[in-house]
């Protein structure tokens, strides 16, 4: 009789417990970015902008993942939860797909003309928010008529690996290849623009392309290309991984905002942050 052996370790538990710490600690900065925006308005510009609205949307995730944890929730409860869920987590990367695009065109010097007319504006929100919305609306539907099922008594979320590899592992597969496109067409430009500034290539100049390629890499959603790859056999190691970088993503998309040079100096010249220092 193998029974329970209490000495062994719950690896299930230390998952949940890592999980929910760094969701906290992705809300934790992300509302910390949100609080600097609003104290320095200067900040906000075109390509900021989408990224508060990025901010926004993964707060609105990452609380509804651990919502999703709360086992008070009755079977309808569930289901919404988990429609909120495949929403605001395809809305997330629809946004980050608009902002590779938008840092693709910023460092293009072939498109640095074009002008941002308030149309354009309008659609880049409805790609954002409305490419999602038709693709949960379609799976509500479906929900409904029983071709689809989200919730479940022990999961907040899509049930079945064929909805979920159809209604939102297949799009955002899509999205990462073209952020991936994306991503190599500017660090290429990038480091060209670099490199002509640049006549001496110094060990600090190598730190500062790093530090800049994780900024752009961080907004793009790569971590989460680490879930695809735990689907796959023989790679299941990637799941834990998976769990803390898709975790986290919201921490790391706070911090390549909040460690730039144009922040730090906002803060460090701020009445608020001189006040606080002189009393030391």
């Amino acid at each position: 009789e193998k029974g329970i052996n209490p000495n062994r370790f719950n690896w299930q538990i230390l998952e949940q417990v890592i999980t929910v710490l760094l969701s906290v600690l992705s809300i934790i900065g992300l509302l910390a970015s949100l609080s600097i925006c609003c104290a320095f308005p200067e900040l906000i510009n075109e390509n900021t902008a989408f990224l508060v609205v990025l901010w926004v949307i993964l707060i609105l995730g990452h609380v509804t993942f651990l919502l999703s944890g709360w086992q008070a929730w009755g079977t309808k409860g569930c289901q919404v939860v988990a429609a909120l869920q495949h929403y605001l987590w395809l809305a997330s990367f629809f946004t980050m797909n608009l902002l590779s695009y938008k840092f693709f065109k910023t460092f293009s010097t072939l498109s640095m003309a074009s002008a941002y007319s308030p149309i354009k504006k309008c659609m880049s929100f409805l790609f954002c928010l409305g490419c999602p919305a038709c693709i949960v609306l379609t799976c509500v539907a479906l929900h409904a008529v029983g071709y689809f099922q989200y919730g479940s008594s022990h999961s907040c979320w899509i049930v079945g690996s064929l909805n979920v590899g159809l209604s939102f592992a297949l799009p955002v597969a899509v999205l990462l290849l073209i952020n991936f496109v994306f991503f190599i067409k500017i660090v290429r430009s990038l480091h060209q623009s670099m490199d002509e500034v640049s006549n001496v290539t110094s060990r600090y100049d190598m730190k500062q392309r790093l530090f800049l390629d994780m900024k752009i890499c961080s907004v793009m959603g790569f971590t989460w290309a680490t879930g695809l790859l735990a689907n796959i056999p023989n790679m299941w190691f990637m799941r834990y991984i998976f769990l803390i970088l898709a975790s986290s993503s919201g921490l790391f998309v706070s911090l390549s905002f909040t460690l730039s040079r144009q922040v730090r100096n906002l803060i460090v010249k701020s009445p608020i942050f001189k006040s606080v220092t002189s009393r030391k």
